[in-house]
């Protein structure tokens, strides 16, 4: 008897539907603004309607206007609430899908083999499974710290967040930019390197945290991988738009008595009580009581698979290329600051979004070679028949994957129930 859905069909929809339920309670009370639900999407609302009464527009307004646009041109608080609302759940949709399409895509796990030894010893399908740990990362979080359950994410970086609207948006492309730029750096693919130029300068308009990371990891793996050459020229090339859109970021967001942009008949208000400092470890130490703590619940289970399998991961270039763009992300945290003009530290820690970004590929690309690696596998084959076995390796990563997730859908509840996103 013909199926009624594909199996395809019905897990996306599966996927879609699950994903919905839980994520649309928490946004429409952050989106609006119950005393309980913390979280910056009332100040972006409020930033839309600022704009539209002439008072000026962020540097990084894609967000902005998006949701302008999904409401239809309307400017009440309501309108721009509710279109808030569906952007942001298509875009954490969005988020899921290209992350379990990768999954199911790129993962050996697939093979015939395993498919029965799956089917045999825990009765479900490979794209069950896959889908399984797709929702799995899409509430990975730091690893809690026993006794300081009260801080799970301020001071530490997070593979996923729910509370500003314009890192939700930045993500679907910065996964569609970290794919394309590394099929660019395997093939050297002209296609791929357009697609990299034109996410990387359309994504920057949503947040320039990621670009500022991406770029130049991006740069030195193109002059790694291809010398001096014609496309290691044109890869420059293609960063010119996203650097020229940073510089004026930076100009329109911090030069203090100029509105910049009235020639386009748009007024992009600088914030004149803000100027960057470099001050290494200050702006983190306000934040976290315990850094070397903050990268282990941070990087626990990607730094622990690389350690013990390092000399058997499937796709050590793709692992290397989301370890380059996260490292290049700590390195604008670590020394650089915001303050105000009298030299308090400014409390928003903006620096921290490019490493936030740049975690979920990481985590991603690592469980995706993670289901690849045969040395991770938990089934052998022998005399023709396939047993479970113990691979203390394995355990040990999955347990610290499971680790993260148990720890955000903690975050998430705590979220939910209105304690705050910290």
């Amino acid at each position: 008897m013909k199926q009624f859905w594909p199996p395809y069909v019905f897990h996306v929809f599966c996927l879609f539907a699950f994903l919905t339920f839980v994520i649309s309670p928490l946004l429409i009370g952050m989106v609006f603004g119950t005393s309980l639900l913390e979280s910056d999407h009332p100040a972006h609302i409020k930033m839309i309607q600022e704009g539209l009464a002439g008072r000026g527009w962020p540097a990084h307004f894609l967000f902005h206007i998006v949701v302008y646009l999904f409401a239809g041109f309307k400017s009440t608080y309501d309108s721009l609430a509710k279109a808030s609302i569906i952007v942001l759940t298509l875009c954490f949709l969005a988020k899921a899908w290209i992350s379990w399409e990768w999954l199911r895509r790129s993962c050996v796990v697939t093979a015939m083999a395993t498919t029965r030894t799956l089917s045999t010893f825990l009765g479900v399908t490979t794209l069950t499974l896959i889908q399984v740990i797709a929702l799995g990362l899409m509430f990975a979080g730091p690893i809690i710290r026993p006794g300081y359950v009260c801080c799970i994410y301020v001071g530490q970086i997070t593979p996923n967040l729910y509370h500003n609207p314009t890192s939700l948006l930045l993500w679907p492309f910065a996964l569609g930019v970290f794919f394309a730029g590394y099929r660019f750096l395997q093939d050297g693919r002209w296609r791929m390197l357009v697609a990299t130029a034109l996410l990387l300068a359309v994504g920057v308009l949503a947040k320039p945290n990621y670009a500022m990371a991406y770029a130049p990891a991006f740069g030195l793996a193109t002059l790694y991988r291809y010398r001096i050459s014609w496309r290691t020229a044109f890869a420059a090339i293609a960063m010119l738009p996203t650097l020229l859109i940073l510089v004026w970021q930076l100009n329109a967001t911090f030069e203090a008595n100029t509105l910049t942009g009235n020639d386009w008949g748009m007024a992009f208000r600088p914030m004149v009580d803000r100027q960057i400092a470099f001050m290494p470890l200050i702006a983190w130490r306000a934040f976290s009581s315990n850094i070397p703590y903050s990268l282990f619940a941070s990087l626990a289970f990607p730094a622990a698979y690389v350690l013990m399998f390092r000399r058997t991961l499937v796709r050590p270039g793709l692992l290397l290329f989301a370890w380059a763009i996260l490292a290049v992300a700590v390195l604008w945290l670590i020394p650089f600051v915001e303050t105000h003009t009298d030299g308090r530290i400014y409390i928003d820690f903006n620096f921290q979004w490019g490493a936030v970004i740049s975690l979920f590929p990481l985590f991603l690309v690592t469980l995706g070679d993670l289901l690849s690696n045969p040395a991770a596998s938990a089934f052998a084959e022998k005399d023709g028949r396939l047993s479970l076995v113990v691979n203390y390796r394995a355990l040990i990563a999955w347990l610290l994957f499971v680790a993260h997730v148990a720890s955000g859908g903690l975050w998430f509840l705590r979220q939910l129930y209105g304690v705050g996103y910290a």
